[in-house]
């Protein structure tokens, strides 16, 4: 196998080793209740709010075919259309609810970075915690209504064919990428070592994306992965030893 097929294995494995993380850590999962309640209630709202609007949309940026292949054309676009906003309001609810729950998933990554070893095992901080969940808080709220204008793009451009997969895909890499950020901001990365650190280990996060993108058409389970995937996005950083030469290793 490649070395690009080993890495970007090993970034698929994420969300598992963040899942078995949760768990194997010192009462990590009880950071993990809050994120995923509230995760799990503003993709509700988000369904309930728009979902009975895709035929008005459809109708609005897609062309409507005629006769029967037409036809057959016009249902795969508004069945596509429904999948796809499913999707999308899973992404949003996902971003979101990181800004609502920014404490708990900085003191996951905290201690999921602990627990593999990265940093040294001290006692709690407040000042520290709350210094860097405020600096997470601010970047978290400018990163969003970037990725939010960005996700619309993507979601007028999943309407021309062909382009359906493409934008799903760089829809759930944002979000693998906006999960490693407490991890980042721990390892003390600026905005542009974190987009280098993205483009030099994109298998890594594109083998997270996917997955990522995989566990959130499971009904209910979607629910739970905002914890688990910065668990799994902390652990994947943690494996980058070029981040942590510096940091103090227990």
């Amino acid at each position: 196998m490649s070395t690009w097929g080993r890495r970007f294995i090993k970034g698929a494995n994420a969300p598992l080793v963040g899942f078995k993380s949760l768990f194997s850590g010192p009462k990590i999962w009880m950071f993990a209740i809050v994120p995923a309640v509230v995760s799990s209630g503003l993709f509700i709202l988000g369904l309930a709010f728009g979902i009975g609007h895709i035929p008005i949309w459809v109708a609005l940026f897609a062309p409507q075919a005629i006769g029967f292949w037409g036809s057959v054309l016009n249902w795969a676009i508004l069945i596509a259309s429904y999948v796809l906003f499913i999707i999308l309001t899973l992404l949003t609810s996902f971003v979101l609810s990181k800004i609502m729950v920014i404490p708990f998933n900085s003191i996951i990554a905290e201690k999921v970075l602990k627990h593999h070893g990265v940093l040294k095992i001290e006692p709690f901080d407040f000042a520290i915690w709350l210094k860097r969940s405020t600096r997470i808080l601010i970047l978290t709220v400018i990163q969003t209504l970037f990725f939010l204008i960005l996700g619309s793009s993507l979601f007028v451009l999943s309407f021309l064919p062909g382009l359906n997969l493409i934008t799903a895909f760089l829809g759930f890499l944002i979000v693998a990428f906006d999960c490693a950020d407490y991890a980042m901001e721990i390892a003390d990365l600026s905005l542009k070592a974190k987009l280098k650190l993205l483009r030099r280990r994109l298998p890594e996060f594109s083998g997270f994306a996917i997955v990522l993108g995989l566990t959130f058409i499971v009904p209910f389970l979607n629910f739970l992965l905002l914890p688990i995937a910065v668990s799994g996005a902390s652990w994947l950083v943690s494996s980058f030893d070029e981040l942590w030469t510096k940091q103090r290793i227990s």
